[in-house]
């Protein structure tokens, strides 16, 4: 397995200042709504009054609790993060492959469809994919190439994605350059899928086309299960999709995501290729969830990137599949229920966040790591009846 560093001081230090941030935060907010929220001692009702007033990017990171106090670390919290999607997509290159790779795919990192389905083959053909603009090689991705060496330098997508400038420049760094790229995101998918797989694969993943994120959840479970994603257009199963599932025989495959990202229509239309199922929640977060769940039994190390974005999950997958391991998609200050339980369930010893902290922030690094705890905030007591002592009679006035 590919070893991970804890770094940026002490793990019991770092959870003592994430926990002591967590609290001032809460602090803050509870003194912010003081008179919006009236507390009552055993008040469910009050309780729940206040924590409406507590912002939804706090709840949502399930910080709040009555019942539970903040618990032990169950995870070392790391992070590979750069200072830009290429950066990063170059640090986890380096972690991924620290002697170098083969096969190197370059992807887009300005738009996501003809790089979408890479992840998945990076993955399972053990190749990093780097991140790249239109028209240019970024200086820290060139420098990688070279540290890289590699035979093959595979460009996912057509010219409009990758240039034919930046396939020129690719050819100093690999001793081949190929392209894979269709007329459209389908087609660049099922390019993918039959150039890095072989007919007969264990499984085949169908994902929107439309969007990203669960492609991105399903492209570590893919490299792990090494099998390919497709992707398919909402209400109807797109006709590469189906080519490809024609030639690839699967024996299982696998929708991703809910009904408003994959029609129940194009799960009938899939089972003339072989047998459906769905891994779904009810939003991205919850479906990397429910993804992870279906596919790993346990883990060392989870993975979580930020699911309002592409890159880092992409350039992740190869990565995560290396280590046997899930990505859960988390929001930049908050993780959701689902995603909590599943870390929880798979008890890994390292939570590793994928891109910098303005992707993905520190609070919620170490929140994950730490196992979700809820926090115990003191509620105050009713006020008690004020009581008034009336003073004694004045003599005088009586006798007045």
């Amino acid at each position: 397995m590919v070893p991970w560093t804890h770094q940026g001081g002490s793990r019991d230090g770092q959870r003592d200042l994430a926990a002591l941030a967590l609290v001032r935060g809460l602090v803050a907010a509870a003194a912010a709504t003081a008179e919006a929220a009236t507390l009552r001692k055993g008040s469910e009702a009050d309780i729940m009054n206040w924590k409406h007033a507590i912002p939804t990017s706090v709840l949502s990171a399930g910080l709040i609790g009555v019942t539970a106090a903040m618990s032990t670390s169950v995870a070392s919290p790391d992070r590979i993060g750069g200072s830009d999607r290429y950066e990063s997509s170059v640090l986890i290159s380096q972690e991924a492959f620290p002697d170098g790779a083969d096969t190197v795919f370059l992807g887009s990192g300005e738009d996501f469809p003809d790089a979408l389905a890479g992840g998945a083959a990076g993955g399972t053909l053990s190749a990093p994919v780097l991140l790249v603009t239109a028209t240019s090689i970024p200086d820290v991705v060139t420098a990688e190439l070279a540290r890289l060496d590699p035979s093959l330098i595979v460009i996912l997508g057509g010219e409009t994605a990758v240039s034919a400038e930046v396939a020129e420049e690719a050819l100093e760094y690999g001793k081949a350059v190929e392209r894979l790229g269709g007329e459209n995101r389908y087609e660049t998918a099922a390019l993918i899928a039959e150039w890095a797989f072989e007919p007969g694969v264990p499984v085949a993943y169908l994902a929107s086309g439309s969007d990203y994120p669960d492609a991105l959840a399903g492209a570590a479970a893919a490299g792990f299960t090494n099998g390919p994603v497709l992707l398919t257009k909402t209400e109807a199963l797109s006709d590469e999709a189906a080519e490809q599932l024609e030639a690839l025989l699967p024996e299982q495959i696998i929708v991703l995501g809910g009904t408003a990202a994959v029609a129940e229509a194009v799960a009938t239309e899939a089972l003339d290729y072989g047998n459906v199922s769905r891994l779904a929640g009810d939003d991205r977060y919850a479906t990397s969830a429910a993804i992870s769940a279906g596919t790993f039994s346990s883990a060392e190390v989870v993975y979580i990137a930020t699911g309002t974005s592409y890159p880092d999950a992409l350039s992740g997958a190869p990565l995560a599949a290396a280590n046997s391991a899930p990505i859960l998609l988390v929001t930049r200050d908050s993780v959701s229920a689902e995603v909590c339980a599943e870390v929880n369930r798979l008890e890994p010893g390292a939570v590793v966040a994928l891109g910098g902290p303005s992707a993905v922030s520190d609070t919620v690094l170490h929140h994950v790591a730490a196992g979700c705890p809820a926090i115990v905030v003191p509620i105050p007591p009713k006020p008690g009846p004020t009581y008034t002592i009336d003073p004694p009679p004045d003599p005088m006035a009586e006798e007045g």
